[in-house]
């Protein structure tokens, strides 16, 4: 059900849950999102009333209420108000979250002091989702493509839960996708370290696990011990690594599953052997010294995820580990988020099983810190 007054859209998902856009245009966002991935649900009752230049929205839980014609939604044109244990609420533009419960920051690694970055529950019992600049997803190529008029536009969905933290996250899920099942493996033990190990040192290693009866469900191989060059390029070190199949056959005899660290500097002839095959492919010149990722080309991203990823995993890797991001040079695609769905489903894809990321840095699409 949606309600539209000018340039000015309101989508009642729920009871609880409304979609709020203005485009200057007037040319409203149908199609999805990369993080928005459902819009369809069961249709709910909601009241509309328009009085003395104002339409109000009215759910059985909340109340919208907007100034016509009044433009982008700001402070004095736009108020949600509604009712909990707690008592009366109301939210507008630019208030301060100050009961935000908080979430974990993109630099994370890095961090020598803790953040103030917003999560999406709050004891405030309300959050404010913001997709107005992401990219959307053209159902015609299957592939993203910039937002128009993202710089003009809002796209929000305002959500309210008091204190049932459960039921924000489950209409969470329900608007950005369902959250997959781990494997079961990866929370077992798992042992990895930077000293640069060969694949014998590895098997003495390993042996040592099983003849001490230590549990052991996961081997981290740093590109120290596997990477031709260490930052750049997936090509094996062959002193190091002389036979990488028959290594992950000996852990799969042991029941050992093995995960190899990547990077994303741009791969050039010395450090992927694959180098010339994806310059012609791409149409670069024969001078090209180096080929800088980006994820955001359809045609990159399949060269990436089947030249550059799949024979390790059809050599016997359990998946990728992701130390960084590679870029995604697209207006409101986020990197970090787009290199996780492009490996997990190449993971699966190749595999047949049961994806998993396992990455240095976490951030979402929508900006909601994961």
């Amino acid at each position: 059900p949606v309600v539209v007054r000018g340039n000015a859209r309101f989508q009642i998902l729920s009871p609880s849950v409304v979609r709020m856009e203005y485009v200057p245009a007037g040319h409203f966002t149908d199609a999805l999102s990369v993080a928005v991935v459902n819009r369809s649900w069961p249709a709910c009752p909601f009241e509309v009333r328009d009085d003395d230049g104002w339409v109000e929205i009215v759910t059985s839980k909340m109340r919208v209420r907007y100034k016509l014609d009044s433009g982008k939604f700001t402070a004095e044109n736009l108020t949600v108000r509604w009712k909990d244990a707690a008592g009366e609420h109301a939210w507008k533009p630019g208030d301060a979250d100050d009961k935000n419960l908080g979430g974990v920051p993109e630099d994370i690694a890095w961090r020598t002091q803790p953040g103030k970055e917003p999560g999406p529950l709050s004891r405030n019992g309300y959050f404010r989702l913001d997709d107005s600049g992401t990219a959307i997803w053209n159902a015609t190529t299957q592939w993203p493509e910039p937002r128009p008029n993202r710089e003009d536009s809002q796209d929000w969905y305002f959500f309210i839960y008091g204190h049932d933290y459960k039921a924000c996250l489950r209409e969470m899920t329900q608007l950005l996708g369902p959250i997959p099942m781990v494997p079961r493996y990866v929370f077992g033990t798992w042992f990895g370290s930077r000293a640069g190990y060969s694949q014998v040192e590895w098997k003495q290693i390993v042996s040592r696990f099983r003849e001490e009866e230590i549990p052991l469900d996961l081997l981290v191989l740093d590109s120290d011990s596997t990477a031709a060059v260490v930052w750049s390029g997936f090509d094996w070190d062959p002193e190091q690594f002389p036979d990488p199949k028959g290594f992950f056959a000996w852990m799969k005899e042991r029941g050992v599953k093995v995960t190899v660290n990547e990077h994303y500097s741009p791969i050039t002839r010395d450090s992927d052997k694959h180098f010339d095959q994806i310059r012609q492919a791409m149409g670069l010149p024969l001078d090209t010294k180096e080929i800088a990722h980006d994820l955001a080309n359809k045609k990159y991203a399949q060269l990436f995820t089947d030249v550059l990823q799949k024979p390790g995993l059809e050599t016997g890797m359990a998946f990728w580990w992701q130390d960084g991001r590679a870029p995604a040079n697209m207006p409101g695609l986020n990197p970090t988020m787009w290199t996780r769905h492009i490996e997990y489903e190449n993971l699966e894809r190749v595999t047949g099983r049961r994806g998993f990321v396992f990455c240095r840095l976490g951030e979402s699409q929508t900006g909601i810190p994961v």
